[in-house]
């Protein structure tokens, strides 16, 4: 009797930077990103456009890639960071804000959120990806496992799914 092959093949979960990373580059929408700016465009268009924290990741996709940081990336990175240590600048005028400017409350709220969704995006991620069946005990147990309800619960497995092209 043969055996049939049921089961879907399982992924290895990309690291949290190279999810947020992605994202910044307009490759999937696993991660939100700063609406005041697009996705769109190379790290160095959208840096002269305004986007002051582009410089940093393309910082960091060198970095992650061993590759050498482009000219643009070095002035910019290292005038901008002798401004903020001189005290001619801020962190937030040379970089950008995290969350960008924005009521207090908002503020707040985004960070929070920001920082639930970072510290359980791959868990639930993984979590939901091995759990079988995929039902509603599965979100009632996973919901007590991380703390959070359904609707996040499914919120961050499309996420996860987005990033992994499952």
């Amino acid at each position: 009797m043969k055996r049939r092959a049921t089961e879907k093949k399982q992924v290895t979960s990309k690291p949290l930077g190279q999810i947020i990373a992605e994202s910044v580059r307009g490759e999937h929408k696993a991660w939100p990103t700063d609406p005041a700016y697009s996705t769109k465009g190379s790290h160095e268009d959208s840096f002269a456009d305004g986007d002051k924290q582009r410089v940093l990741w393309q910082i960091y996709d060198c970095a992650v890639a061993g590759a050498p940081i482009p000219k643009w990336a070095a002035k910019a990175f290292c005038d901008s960071l002798v401004a903020v240590v001189t005290c001619q600048s801020t962190w937030e005028r040379e970089f950008g804000e995290v969350p960008a400017k924005g009521a207090e409350r908002r503020r707040l709220t985004y960070q929070a959120t920001i920082q639930k969704l970072a510290k359980n995006l791959i868990g639930v991620g993984e979590a939901i990806q091995n759990h079988t069946p995929k039902d509603d005990n599965m979100y009632r147990d996973l919901g007590k496992r991380f703390g959070l309800n359904r609707k996040n619960l499914k919120d961050y497995w499309a996420r996860y799914k987005r990033a992994h092209c499952l």
